[in-house]
């Protein structure tokens, strides 16, 4: 059993989409009785559920076609502090119930640093220009998500920008918070290394 998450109630992985916050959290629990719940699946789970206003916020998907990086930026934020209330909320049953609790999505640092009780948290971003390695990846594989929407490659290259300012305010959010930050701009198997030996060393908050 790793050490990463033994004594420790909460472990939190956040950044955007597509930076290597599921393979970390995997990585984490692998051969260990520790709950993993991805904020994705809550997400679909939630939005079934909610009330009329927080299932419009929860259900925002603003298309890179039709939003400015501001508004997109603004969007995602509403929905993701939507989807915090109800995280946090499982957080703290599951963690009184199982002891042990790693959490991987769209968590956003400054809403994680109101989070009551001990935990640890760490962000993965991707400033870099991902764009060419998206094209390849959709090229290479018809299973890959992008190949599978149809994107055309400007669609791809606009996303790879939008995701992009969207891990830029993440890194600086975490950095005013005190969160460590790991950037997959020069490899994605590098910066989850490091984020695994961070988190196997790091003290709770």
């Amino acid at each position: 059993m790793h050490s990463t998450v033994t004594g420790r109630a909460v472990t939190l992985i956040g950044g955007p989409a597509r930076v290597g916050k599921t393979t970390l959290a995997r990585r984490l629990v692998v051969n260990s009785p520790v709950e993993l719940v991805h904020l994705d699946h809550l997400l679909h789970a939630v939005t079934s559920v909610a009330d009329a206003d927080a299932r419009a916020s929860l259900q925002k998907a603003p298309s890179i076609d039709n939003c400015s990086p501001d508004r997109w930026l603004s969007e995602i934020r509403q929905r993701d502090r939507v989807l915090w209330t109800a995280a946090s909320a499982y957080i703290a049953t599951a963690a009184a119930d199982m002891g042990q609790l790693v959490m991987e999505g769209g968590l956003w640092p400054d809403w994680v640093r109101g989070l009551p009780g001990e935990y640890v948290a760490v962000f993965l971003v991707d400033t870099g220009d991902s764009a060419d390695r998206l094209v390849d990846v959709a090229r290479a594989d018809p299973r890959s998500w992008m190949a599978k929407r149809n994107w055309p490659e400007d669609k791809m290259r606009r996303w790879a920008d939008y995701n992009r300012l969207r891990s830029e305010m993440i890194a600086d959010l975490a950095c005013e918070h005190g969160y460590p930050v790991f950037d997959i701009r020069d490899g994605i198997g590098p910066a989850i290394d490091r984020a695994f030996r961070e988190l196997n060393s790091s003290a709770v908050h």
